[in-house]
């Protein structure tokens, strides 16, 4: 008897192990877009690295903003022209697909951003943070500059911003081409912005690089520092071309080689060793 009723036990603690996890960690709106969505938006505090998300609805239909959150950049390619206008005025930053998303998540989703809409704080945070790097010293752009190209390891060995992106600097190297380029970032997505993104990148392979190498509030200073300094020293300097550069060196390699190879096959032997003895032989006769 105690057996069945054990066995009954494990059965009923089993179904509701598996009922929540069908349901999933977020059960709520609120869960849903701290999870997901915080990291680049706000409800009434200001734009972050996308819009506030403040009154949406009141702009957009309940539809449009469902595909939106599910992969702008099919919207996009699809030429919907609201889409193409949000994707170019946040810097052609492409926002990550949330395709795991079911109807009834999306539907919190909007209830809770509805809800929250009804008198937002406004962009005050923002203001502030941003007077707060009005009073940067040079040394403090000076380790964010080090930080970016790699001159200066992260304290958790994460990967160097120059690794993907470029930035337009007369002391540092062009960066690389797999994400873009940052020199104007900090005037398009302001200090909060650029705080959300690395504190919690939004954007799979970033995370996936900075996953168990976070960086501290030290070094986010000095990047967001660093970046603030490209807004307003470097944003005129064009991005350099090695076309040309690549193109001359290309043409002294060959020269170079050609050179190389017609002092070797000068020194070669004209005629092969039988020859001679054959000449030998012609003589004798």
């Amino acid at each position: 008897m105690l057996v069945k009723k054990g066995f009954f036990g494990f059965i009923l603690v089993f179904l509701f192990v598996l009922l929540i996890s069908f349901q999933g960690f977020s059960s709520n709106g609120k869960d849903i877009f701290e999870t997901s969505c915080s990291v680049c938006h706000t409800i009434g505090s200001g734009r972050l690295v996308g819009p506030d998300l403040k009154n949406v609805h009141g702009r957009r239909s309940d539809e449009w903003i469902k595909q939106f959150i599910k992969s702008s950049q099919s919207m996009v390619q699809k030429g919907n022209q609201d889409a193409i206008d949000i994707f170019n005025e946040y810097g052609k930053m492409p926002m990550p697909d949330h395709m795991h998303f079911s109807d009834s998540d999306l539907a919190l989703l909007l209830n809770y951003i509805k809800e929250e809409s009804i008198g937002g704080e406004g962009s005050e945070i923002v203001s502030k943070k941003e007077i707060i790097l009005e009073k940067l010293q040079p040394e403090e752009v000076l380790l964010g500059q080090q930080l970016f190209s790699g001159n200066k390891r992260f304290e958790n060995n994460g990967p160097s911003c120059i690794s993907c992106h470029n930035v337009r600097a007369p002391d540092i190297i062009s960066g690389g081409s797999l994400a873009i380029d940052l020199t104007g970032v900090y005037s398009r997505i302001s200090d909060q912005g650029v705080s959300a993104i690395l504190k919690a990148p939004p954007f799979p392979a970033m995370a996936s690089a900075y996953e168990s190498k976070k960086l501290d509030e030290d070094e986010i200073f000095a990047l967001k520092a660093f970046l603030r300094n490209t807004k307003n020293e470097y944003s005129e300097i064009k991005p350099y071309s090695y076309g040309a550069r690549l193109f001359l060196v290309g043409v002294v390699g060959v020269i170079i080689f050609l050179g190389v190879i017609s002092i070797v096959w000068g020194n070669r032997k004209k005629y092969s060793v039988n020859k001679d003895i054959f000449d030998r032989q012609i003589k004798s006769e």
